[in-house]
C-alpha cells in the first residue's frame, strides 16, 4: 500500500512537469477521438476544434470531413452516399468568397443568430428542411441535404430574408456565404 502511494505521488509530480497543452492534445490522442465516428460526429468535433485545437485543420467537402494534423497526417471521414452536409453563413453586410467549408478558419458575420429555414427541392418540390436553426459561434448554420439535387433555400432572420438555389452535385459547393439578408 505504501509503495502504492509513493507510485500515485510519483505520478502526480511527473504530471506536473507537464505543461498543460502538452496533456490536453497531442496528434495520437487527437487521431483517436477520429476513430469509429460518422461524418455527424466528424463535424461535431471539427467545430468544437476550431476553438479548443486550433492547430488541427478540418473541412467538409461534397465526399468527406478532412481533418489535417500538425505532422502532416490526413484523416477522411466519409460522408453519407445518400447525404451532404451545406454550411450557410447568412450575411447583412460582410461575407467572404468560399467553395469548401473549412470549420477551422471560415468565420461568419452573424454569431449565433436564429433563422428560420426552407429547403425545397426543385424537382419534387418536397420540403426537406422547414425549421428554426441558430447559427454556431463561427457564425455559420449546417443542414444535411440530398445528394444530386438543385434545392431552393431561403433563410428568414426577423424582416430579413435572403433566397438561392443551391446544388448537392459530386464537387457542389459545401460553403455557402452569398445569402445577404435584406
Amino acid at each position: 500500500m505504501k509503495s502504492l502511494v509513493i507510485s500515485f505521488i510519483l505520478l502526480l509530480g511527473v504530471i506536473s512537469a507537464f505543461p498543460a497543452h502538452a496533456l490536453q492534445s497531442d496528434e495520437k490522442s487527437d487521431e483517436f477521438v477520429l476513430e469509429n465516428v460518422d461524418a455527424i460526429q466528424a463535424i461535431a468535433i471539427a467545430n468544437q476544434w476550431k476553438w479548443s485545437n486550433k492547430e488541427i485543420k478540418s473541412s467538409v467537402n461534397s465526399r468527406e470531413v478532412v481533418f489535417q494534423f500538425p505532422g502532416g497526417k490526413v484523416k477522411k471521414i466519409p460522408l453519407s452516399e445518400e447525404k451532404m452536409v451545406v454550411a450557410f453563413a447568412p450575411y447583412i453586410k460582410g461575407t467572404h468568397a468560399c467553395i469548401t467549408h473549412n470549420f477551422s478558419s471560415c468565420q461568419g458575420e452573424l454569431v449565433q443568430q436564429t433563422f428560420s429555414v426552407k429547403a425545397v427541392d426543385q424537382d419534387n418540390k418536397n420540403v426537406l428542411v422547414d425549421e428554426t436553426i441558430t447559427t454556431l459561434q463561427n457564425g455559420f448554420f449546417e443542414i444535411w441535404l440530398p445528394r444530386n439535387r438543385r434545392i431552393m433555400v431561403s433563410v428568414r432572420g426577423g424582416d430579413l430574408i435572403a433566397k438561392g438555389v443551391i446544388e448537392t452535385f459530386p464537387d457542389s459547393k459545401t460553403c455557402v456565404t452569398t445569402f445577404q439578408l435584406q
